[in-house]
């Protein structure tokens, strides 16, 4: 079975300055896109599918040091709240200290006058400096603390501005990458769809030519047309479209009851499919039995042209390997598409998912 184009997913940040360039310098022609074009839309695609998934370890790079952000700024707060309050303790001492040191300031001198002798004289002074020695200590630590909180403060306001640059930085890389990715989305659309308007007027034209080459020739009264040979060459009238099978309708409802289905390679349900399991197994629902090959299917089934399709026909694409898809009605398919994520059974455009090269109708 074939592959299938990647889902969407990230951009690395570097390509995102050069990818509008690269996606103009391929503008499709609007009057009549080639195969080309589309292919180089669906390349610039891919190369942006890639890109943005290359975005995944960086934006969890970026998400992790933003968390690291946020820890420093609630740690940072914490210490500046313990250093403010601390200082805050170490003041209001100080300041108690400080009145109560003026109130008595009378007492102390009263204490040492009243000595009855030089010993108790020295030993009430060295108390009085010890008590002196405590309110400089006081007030130094008043100090430490004030400047441990203007540390504090200092780092708590870096913490923030970090904060807030990683912040802008994840967010800028994030609308990047979405907008080179949306870019990349319209241009293979645009260019996809435009190719398939010219492919279905190409398929007008050759259908019409088709009509008007199996229309007899016109005749006038004085000339009657000519009978067909009856013996020689081949026959001038093109293969006639086999009649709609009965069964097409039943195949069409087999394959969209399993939409959803996973793809596994060489299953033919009911549970799991690949391409050509599901187109067998689908017409098995109605009685038809087919090889399990979408090359054999295609081979061995009679051609309808594309212009005539029916639900229960078999859409037969190659571009990519051999594939097979069920018609269902109003230009959609139903196909098992490829494994993995987003491969399961599932509808699709007939002309949008690939370019058809040709359809088959079992019977």
């Amino acid at each position: 079975m074939i592959g299938t184009r990647p889902r969407v997913t990230r951009l690395v940040v570097a390509a995102l300055l050069v990818f509008p360039a690269l996606v103009a310098s391929v503008a499709p022609s609007l009057a009549a896109p080639s195969k080309q074009d589309v292919e180089a839309a669906k390349q610039k695609l891919l190369q942006a599918e890639n890109q943005f998934s290359a975005l995944n370890e960086p934006y969890n790079e970026a998400a992790y040091q933003l968390q690291q952000a946020q820890q420093h700024l609630a740690d940072t707060l914490a210490m500046k709240k313990a250093a403010e309050a601390q200082a805050t303790t170490a003041r209001t001492a100080l300041s108690k200290r400080a009145v109560q040191a003026y109130t008595d300031m009378g007492s102390q001198y009263e204490a040492l006058l009243s000595a009855g002798s030089m010993s108790e004289f020295s030993d009430r002074l060295a108390y009085l400096g010890a008590i002196t020695q405590n309110d400089a200590n006081v007030a130094s630590q008043a100090d430490a603390a004030a400047q441990e909180a203007a540390w504090a403060a200092q780092e708590y306001d870096q913490a923030v501005q970090d904060l807030q640059q990683k912040s802008n930085q994840l967010q800028a890389e994030q609308q990047a990458a979405q907008n080179a990715l949306n870019q990349a989305r319209q241009y293979a659309a645009t260019t996809q769809a435009n190719y398939n308007a010219w492919y279905q007027q190409q398929q007008q034209a050759l259908a019409a030519a088709a009509a008007a080459a199996a229309a007899p020739p016109a005749t006038t009264v004085s000339q009657p047309a000519p009978a067909p040979p009856t013996s020689g060459g081949g026959s001038s009238t093109p293969p006639s479209i086999p009649p709609p099978s009965g069964g097409g309708a039943t195949a069409a409802a087999a394959a969209e009851s399993v939409i959803g289905a996973p793809y596994v390679f060489g299953a033919a349900g009911p549970d799991a499919f690949d391409c050509s399991g599901l187109t067998m197994w689908a017409w098995e629902q109605a009685g038809v039995s087919l090889p399990h090959s979408a090359a054999a299917q295609y081979a061995s089934l009679p051609k309808v042209p594309l212009s005539a399709v029916q639900p229960g026909d078999i859409i037969y694409y190659d571009n990519f390997g051999a594939h097979v898809a069920i018609y269902v009605g109003g230009g959609q398919i139903v196909q098992a598409r490829h494994p993995g994520p987003g491969g399961q059974v599932q509808y699709s455009s007939m002309m949008g998912y690939d370019t058809p090269v040709g359809a088959v109708r079992p019977g």
